[in-house]
Formats: C-alpha cells, sequence, structure tokens
C-alpha cells in the first residue's frame, strides 16, 4: 500500500465538495452493472466514492485493491439516473482517474491499449488507414464527413459498410478520411486528460482542413468524444451519430423501407448513445418504420438500461461476460427474434456472448439495409 504525494493529497481536496454530496442512500446498488455481478459494496459507486474520501482524508492509501475498484467503474452514469442527490460519480471518478494517471498508477492494460493507439492511430494496432470497402472520396461536396471509429472500422467492418451502402443508395453526397484515427475517448475515460486533449486537438485540426460541416459517426463513444470537443472548441461543424441521419432520410422517405421483415426485436441502448447523449427515441423510430418490425422492450430499457460493460473489457473479462450474458437473458426471457444496437463496441461485448444463447444480435443499419434490399436476410 502506498501513501499519497503532496500533489495529489492537494489536488484530492478539489473533490471534497462533490464527494460530500453522496447521502450514501443506497439507490445506486439497483443501478450499478458492476455491483450486480459483485454484490460487495466496494464495487459500486456509493462504495468507490467512499473509498475515494477515505483516501482524500488519508485513512487509507492506494492499493491493488483500490485501483481495481477505480477503474472497474464502467461510467455507464447509471447510477446518476437514480441518484437523489444529484452526485455525478462520472466526473468524481474521472478526475481520481486523472490524479492516479499522473502518479503512473494505470492498470497496465490500459498502459498498453493506450500506446497501441498512439503508435498506430487505433486499438487494434492495425496498420494507419482505412480498409479499402470503406474508403469514399467526394470531390464535389465536401459537407458529409463519415466517421468510422476503431472498432466500426477494423473489428466489423460489415457493419459500416451496410451504413455508407445505403448513403450511396440513396445518393446522399458524403466521404470519409483515409487515415483516420481514433477518437481518444479511450484516453480521457482511463484519466490521460492531457494526452486526450492533445490527441483530439490534432485530431479535429486535421479534420478541420477537410472543411465538413457535419461528421457523421458510426461509435456513440466517438459522437460524444467529438461532439463535446467540438462544443468546447466551438470547430465549425455539427457531430451527429449515423441513427440520426437514418431516421431523417426514413422520415423524408428519401429511405424507401419496403421488405417486411417479420420479426420479433429488442434494442439495447448503448451508454454513449443514450445516458450520455439522450439518445433514446431515434433508434426506436426508425425499428418502428420498418414493415413487419414488433419492438418488445427490454426489462430495463432507454435510462435504465444496464451497460455491457465494453469500457472494462480488457481488464475485468469475467465482468464484461456475465454483463452481457444478463442482457441476453433479459432478451431471451422476452422471446425476441434479435437483440438489436448501434454502437460497435456494444455489438462486439453482446456478440460474445450470442453463441451461449439461441438468439443473434444485429447491428440497426443492417435491419435497414434488409428492408432496403441491399442486404438479404439471414
Amino acid at each position: 500500500m502506498s501513501g499519497l504525494t503532496h500533489e495529489m493529497r492537494f489536488h484530492l481536496k478539489d473533490l471534497e465538495e462533490d464527494i460530500l454530496k453522496c447521502s450514501r442512500c443506497g439507490f445506486c446498488r439497483a443501478s450499478c452493472p458492476v455491483f450486480e455481478v459483485k454484490l460487495n459494496e466496494s464495487w459500486n459507486a456509493r462504495g468507490r466514492i467512499l473509498l475515494i474520501r477515505n483516501l482524500m482524508e488519508e485513512k487509507i492509501g492506494i492499493s491493488e485493491e483500490f485501483i481495481n475498484r477505480i477503474y472497474s467503474c464502467t461510467l455507464c452514469k447509471a447510477c446518476e439516473v437514480t441518484c437523489p442527490t444529484g452526485v455525478k460519480t462520472e466526473d468524481i471518478l474521472l478526475r481520481t482517474r486523472k490524479l492516479m494517471a499522473k502518479e503512473n498508477l494505470l492498470p497496465e492494460q490500459f498502459r498498453e491499449m493506450t500506446k497501441v493507439i498512439m503508435e498506430t492511430g487505433n486499438i487494434y494496432g492495425k496498420r494507419m488507414g482505412l480498409p479499402e470497402q470503406l474508403k469514399f472520396k467526394n470531390k464535389e461536396d465536401r459537407g458529409n464527413l463519415v466517421f468510422i471509429g476503431c472498432v466500426a472500422a477494423y473489428g466489423y467492418p460489415e457493419h459500416a459498410e451496410n451504413f455508407l451502402q445505403i448513403l450511396k443508395r440513396v445518393k446522399y453526397k458524403f466521404y470519409t478520411l483515409e487515415e483516420e484515427r481514433c477518437c481518444g475517448g479511450i484516453m480521457k475515460s482511463i484519466g490521460l486528460e492531457e494526452e486526450f486533449s492533445r490527441w483530439v486537438k490534432r485530431n479535429l485540426g486535421r479534420i478541420e482542413t477537410c472543411k465538413p460541416k457535419k461528421i457523421i459517426s458510426i461509435c456513440p463513444m466517438c459522437s460524444h468524444t467529438l461532439k463535446e470537443y467540438v462544443n468546447k472548441a466551438t470547430y465549425p461543424f455539427e457531430v451527429v451519430h449515423e441513427v440520426e441521419v437514418l431516421r431523417d432520410l426514413i422520415e423524408s422517405k428519401k429511405i424507401k423501407l419496403k421488405k417486411k421483415l417479420d420479426l420479433k426485436v429488442s434494442y439495447f441502448d448503448p451508454c454513449h448513445l443514450g445516458r450520455y447523449l439522450q439518445v433514446f427515441e431515434t433508434p426506436r423510430r426508425i425499428l418502428s418504420l420498418i414493415p413487419g418490425i414488433e419492438v418488445i422492450e427490454l426489462g430495463r430499457n432507454k435510462q435504465f438500461s444496464r451497460c455491457c460493460g465494453g469500457p472494462i473489457r480488457s481488464i475485468f473479462p469475467e465482468i464484461r461476460d456475465k454483463l452481457s450474458d444478463s442482457i441476453f437473458q433479459d432478451a431471451e426471457e422476452k422471446g425476441v427474434d434479435l437483440l438489436v444496437t448501434s454502437c460497435p463496441t456494444c455489438y462486439h461485448n453482446l456478440y460474445a456472448s450470442s453463441v451461449s444463447f439461441d438468439l443473434e444480435v444485429i447491428d440497426l443499419a443492417e435491419l435497414v439495409a434488409m428492408s432496403m434490399g441491399i442486404k438479404e436476410k439471414t
């Protein structure tokens, strides 16, 4: 167990006012996904805040157990929805992680992940540059830039390709970057605030040279990361998620949904699209307009949706697996044919669980492509 440096002791005091807002009521126990797995007080929002308070008061030091508790939080914000006193747990955890990162107390997995991003530009460590099927140039109109994101580009390029083919079919003018780089959101989430700021500033600087009017992101974390920084730095472009573009194209009749799919589906709300960006109804609106689709809500949905465990999958895979399994169990009990999501990272985590259940997970854009006749129903 290690003690606090003078600098960390000094900056922890900045958290005191926010920490003392926690009344220890325990409402967060009912919504914290990690607590649902661990069933131990130190693995939920209330417990983590109490640990940080004890550290601030120097009643405890920094141990491996302390680091695990701080970095096991998925930052899903579910606790903030149910907190009666409005404690901003995500902000408290982020600021604590920032102090820990400065003291070189990052878990090794996150340190390695950051190194890979810095060296290659993406979390997969692939060579720089998008896969060829995702490269689209438009010399006539540079207005709409589609930002693919690491997971869609290198993990599930077929998802990105479905969305791009939909845009092509309706003659929506857009382009992609040949050398797209990670949005950097993971750096901020683990506490590397300074590295994140430098990274995203350079990233947006490169994007600005293309003079886009709108950035359309396939990944909700990319959407939130870029949108938050664009607003702070007053860049002259708008940031939206792909579901917002799909909805507009469907409602304006540019996308024609002709093929009846006859499927019962449940929609899974990604944390960054839902609780962070407050986009809950848009994907449901899209599903309601696809002929033959019946939407059956999960037991926990919208602002109360579970987290799939994506942000902690590399460091706590056993927790991630149980979180994703619980979502599938919920969907299976509803008797649906498909579990639908609109986040590549959520898809990745849920797909890993799907092999244990008689149920598939699918990307929302793929369902749209099926109804348009672009892609065959599988």
